[in-house]
């Protein structure tokens, strides 16, 4: 399981390593994959088990870890590559690396070296300009907070947002109010200074010549107009993924790993323990999704197939929120998308195997083959009777000891 996750990693790790950097959509593959994969492994006692890879995580755990040593060893050489692509595969809460992976050693001086990671962790307050900047964010990238407030989840996140910064004292509402007007974004710190506070405006450098023009009173006043919040990159990807296989009937093989990617990290910010600030963005993406799934039974419905199938979950026994098109498009999967519960630790090496909790496995089977794998699991009872009770006494269903489910 994972082979081409595993593989990906560990290309994207070697082009680290020969060119320094991985363009901003792999760093966030990345880190989606790194949300999806091993949130599992720190829930899985606490909430409805979706991805069961149990036997599987040596190896993701291994690529992951050498990803994460090499960013360790890039970022030591030179700060400013915290600005790097790279560097936004790093959630900015400690606590983060370890709950996904066992290298908390490896990680920790990443945030003792950068300066401006207890500032940024903080809760903030900005413009509503910056809040609608999401367009090369991914969802819960941002967490808007009242009072136009926010935190960030990982590294690099601002930077994507302003690029190259500059600051200035300022604590005027009025001219604040106008560099909105204007479109520009900007974050707000309070700093102590010899005692009294100010505030230091921060903004996009690019904007320095507009900024100094209000300042000096050159740009007295601007017509206000509504902030329309920008489509975050992953609903994006998923709505131009809908125009695709509407117009041409299907959708890339690639495409649809990416899809079913972002179908499990939406399980996943369903499920974070602080998905309060999260919830609303998850339940744009959710919308998304549905949409998607609402495009792919029709395809279904008409007795299509292709790539788009292999977005769709074959059980809702794993998931842990499935709109309704989703669940159309589970209950219409034809007869040859079916799987087997079989009693764990058997080797169908044929087949491409799931692990399960408590020791049963789910088999991927051809129609045809399922009486061939049925028999070969009969035999096998015989030799180890006691290892299949315990193999399929945990299943939820009736018992039964191959319980095919579509």
């Amino acid at each position: 399981m994972f082979k081409k996750e595993i593989k990906k990693i560990k290309d994207l790790t070697n082009k680290l390593q020969q060119e320094g950097d991985v363009t901003e959509d792999e760093a966030d593959w990345l880190y989606i994959a790194k949300s999806v994969l091993f949130a599992e492994n720190y829930h899985r006692n606490s909430c409805k088990s979706y991805l069961h890879p149990d036997c599987y995580m040596a190896e993701p755990y291994l690529a992951f870890g050498e990803w994460y040593a090499l960013v360790k060893e890039k970022i030591q050489e030179e700060e400013e590559n915290f600005a790097k692509n790279f560097a936004t595969t790093l959630p900015f809460y400690e606590d983060d690396v370890s709950m996904y992976f066992g290298y908390p050693g490896q990680i920790s001086d990443i945030y003792l070296k950068s300066r401006e990671s207890a500032f940024l962790r903080e809760e903030k307050e900005c413009n509503e300009v910056f809040l609608s900047r999401t367009e090369r964010l991914l969802t819960g990238d941002v967490l808007a907070l009242p009072e136009n407030r926010f935190s960030v989840t990982r590294f690099g996140i601002v930077e994507r947002i302003m690029g190259k910064m500059a600051s200035l004292s300022l604590k005027d509402e009025e001219k604040e109010k106008t560099l909105t007007a204007l479109g520009i974004p900007f974050i707000k710190r309070s700093i102590e200074i010899f005692g009294e506070t100010e505030t230091v405006l921060i903004y996009p450098e690019r904007d320095e010549e507009t900024v100094n023009a209000v300042l000096s009173g050159e740009i007295r006043e601007a017509q206000e107009s509504p902030v329309k919040p920008g489509m975050t990159k992953d609903k994006a990807f998923i709505l131009r993924s809908l125009q695709t296989l509407e117009s041409t009937g299907d959708i890339s093989e690639e495409d649809a790993d990416a899809i079913f990617l972002l179908f499990k990290f939406s399980q996943q910010l369903i499920r974070d323990n602080r998905s309060g600030g999260k919830k609303k963005q998850t339940e744009e993406l959710l919308k998304y999704l549905d949409k998607w799934y609402g495009a792919v039974y029709r395809m279904l419905s008409q007795g299509k197939s292709g790539n788009f199938e292999t977005t769709v979950p074959l059980s809702e026994r794993d998931v842990l929120y499935a709109g309704k098109n989703l669940k159309k498009c589970i209950e219409s999967l034809s007869e040859e998308s079916c799987f087997l519960i079989l009693p764990g630790q058997r080797n169908f090496d044929a087949y491409d195997s799931v692990g399960f909790p408590g020791g049963s496995v789910r088999i991927m089977v051809p129609k045809e083959d399922v009486v061939k794998v049925r028999k070969i699991a009969e035999m096998r009872k015989e030799i180890d009777s006691e290892d299949f009770e315990k193999g399929f006494a945990s299943n939820e269903d009736d018992g039964s000891w191959t319980d095919t489910v579509r």
